[in-house]
């Protein structure tokens, strides 16, 4: 792919990455409370009625499996909009290092051509995660809007988006139907924007924080000691690194809940959905299968993108402390570059980890996938004994 081709896609995925958190109310901002801010506390109160709603109706129905088994899948799913809405809210602070400092520090590089291939490697990586995840959404948030509108105009069935039991009674056609079916409704437009928005701009922020570190990687690997200039250079990339590890500090505040949550909840809900769909094998649809899929793919996706972007950054960090020893300062003679090179290697690693328990890299993909399939058999267990 050109550069041009490039820069023009990294423009695409920024640009539709600040419009979602924007329309749902959690981008950063300066300046105090912004206005969309009100479609976040919106967003909040209308996910907490829900998630209330579903968990009544879990406890209503304890003692059946499969309604209570297709209640926690609601209520885990709300619970994940809830909790990356609040920690967004909770941690702007963090938000706004990311995109005002590296945000920014990436795009002053950028406008400088003979830095593009550096830092645009592997942007079509992180776009296509970005049209999966967002079509998996689409498939999986699209049968709550479509299945209760065709039983309405078509089967007079008045339905409402979501399940779950109201604590007043709630008659059909009513204008209180009306207005709670609008309600629901409504957070189908924050189950997308949330999502998308969320998850890509952890994509975007490891993004930029490897691309800085390609580009200081090239610029130690070709730094000369015979250079007059290479303390300049060498005093950039060091500004630099340390702007990577404020960034990482950052990232790691706002997405670590977010992670361990993603890492529990997924292989629950992933495991429910799947043995859902094995109890309804004699009577699944081709409609419900598809609901099925796109779901447990979507949750699949998840867990994975988050971890391959970590591995994607403990890669780069690797490849930029070798870059170090490549840059042939041990045989250079000057005593002042051989201290100030070993005073980087002394800094610490740029590796993500959640709540500083577990590092965010493709073993934490695996161990989903893993307690996935162990819950999912321990319910087959349990039901095979009743």
């Amino acid at each position: 792919m050109k550069m041009e081709a490039k820069l023009a896609t990294y423009k695409t995925f920024q640009h539709r990455v600040g419009r979602w958190m924007l329309y749902c109310g959690v981008r950063p901002h300066q300046g105090g409370i912004h206005p969309s801010r009100i479609a976040a506390i919106y967003g909040l109160f209308l996910s907490v009625v829900l998630f209330a709603k579903v968990f009544f109706y879990c406890v209503a129905n304890v003692g059946n499996l499969l309604k209570l088994i297709n209640g926690v899948t609601f209520v885990f799913s709300f619970g994940t909009i809830i909790l990356k809405m609040s920690v967004c809210l909770i941690c702007r602070e963090d938000f706004a290092i990311l995109e005002e400092q590296l945000g920014q520090k990436f795009e002053r590089e950028l406008e400088k051509k003979e830095n593009r291939p550096a830092l645009l490697e592997k942007i079509t990586v992180y776009t296509r995660f970005m049209y999966v995840v967002a079509t998996l959404l689409f498939v999986s948030i699209s049968m709550y809007v479509i299945v209760p509108t065709v039983n309405i105009f078509k089967y007079k069935r008045y339905l409402l988006v979501f399940m779950g039991k109201y604590p007043f009674p709630l008659a059909s056609a009513t204008p209180l139907y009306w207005v709670i079916y609008l309600f629901e409704m409504t957070n189908v437009y924050f189950i997308w924007n949330v999502t998308n928005g969320v998850d890509n701009a952890f994509g975007l922020y490891c993004f930029q924080t490897c691309g800085l570190l390609r580009l200081g990687s090239q610029r130690l690997t070709d730094m000369q000691s015979s250079d007059p200039n290479y303390k300049e250079q060498l005093r950039e990339c060091v500004k630099m690194h340390q702007l990577v590890l404020t960034a990482r500090d950052s990232l790691q505040r706002a997405y670590g809940v977010t992670v361990i949550w993603i890492n529990i909840t997924n292989s629950i809900v992933m495991c429910a959905l799947m043995w859902q769909a094995n109890q309804m094998k004699n009577v699944m649809t081709s409609s419900r299968a598809l609901h099925f899929m796109g779901f447990v793919c979507l949750k699949l996706m998840q867990s994975f993108t988050y971890a391959y972007y970590g591995s994607l950054v403990s890669e780069v960090n690797e490849n930029y402390q070798n870059a170090i020893y490549m840059s042939n300062w041990p045989g250079s003679g000057n005593v002042r570059l051989m201290k100030d090179l070993l005073f980087i290697l002394m800094q610490r690693t740029v590796t993500l980890k959640a709540c500083g328990y577990f590092s965010i890299t493709m073993a934490m993909f695996e161990k989903i996938v893993n307690t996935t399939i162990s819950y999912f058999f321990l319910l087959q267990t349990i039901e095979a004994k009743k």
